[in-house]
């Protein structure tokens, strides 16, 4: 079961996370519950494991809104290692596909792309602390940057692996929902260039593993086969 959170007093969620801007939607639960349950649906059509990760690392959805007073950017999805197996979104999580793919009416499949997209987020997450993967020196604060063009930023190499990691997951996915006509193939198109384009820095990422994570970085840029 996931639970369904929202309401105006999310002081015990958003005190350890950066979320300044946003506050709990007052839309009904009973209706944000619809959304997720018809997003869980889609999943278990298109991809059964997509839907079993959502079920494993997902048992809460916080239901956010946006200040339209606030300087920052309003959120699709997101996640934090502060609170694992939680899940922030708004409602733009049913318009927007990363990287770029905006559309003005909402999308259920869009919603279930990105509970499964912060799914693998946290997969990856737990993976990369408790099987003691990234190199003990790597420091966030004194780490080499790397472009990340569509997002006009620099990030750090495990923000890339996360990207990365996120971008293979997804893209079997949108691939099936694409053949089915749920989504445009050019926002396949767009995934693919980004996933693309973020393998081709993993190399940039290796000094920050240890040895036992190499051959993940081996599976994760393609060359294994």
């Amino acid at each position: 079961m996931i639970r369904i959170v929202a309401g105006t007093d999310l002081t015990s969620y958003l005190r350890n996370v950066d979320l300044r801007g946003h506050f709990g939607t007052t839309e009904p639960v009973g209706e944000l519950s619809a959304k997720v349950g018809t997003a869980l649906d889609i999943l278990s059509e298109l991809d059964v494991d997509a839907l079993n990760s959502v079920m494993t690392w997902t048992s809460q959805i916080v239901w956010l809104e946006f200040s339209a007073l606030s300087s920052r950017t309003m959120l699709t999805s997101s996640t934090f290692p502060a609170l694992p197996h939680c899940t922030f979104v708004t409602s733009k999580a049913l318009r927007h596909l990363p990287p770029m793919t905006v559309q003005g009416e909402e999308n259920p499949y869009f919603l279930a792309e990105n509970l499964y997209h912060e799914s693998l987020h946290q997969e990856l997450s737990t993976w990369l602390v408790l099987g003691e993967v990234l190199d003990p020196s790597f420091d966030t604060a004194t780490s080499r940057l790397i472009s990340v063009p569509w997002r006009e930023q620099r990030w750090e190499p495990d923000r890339v692996l996360h990207a990365t990691y996120v971008y293979a997951g997804i893209l079997p996915l949108r691939r099936k929902a694409v053949s089915l006509g749920l989504v445009g193939s050019d926002c396949l198109a767009e995934g693919e260039r980004a996933l693309e384009y973020l393998r081709s820095q993993l190399d940039a990422c290796r000094s920050v593993l240890r040895q036992s994570g190499q051959a993940f970085l081996s599976r994760l840029s393609g060359k294994d086969g």
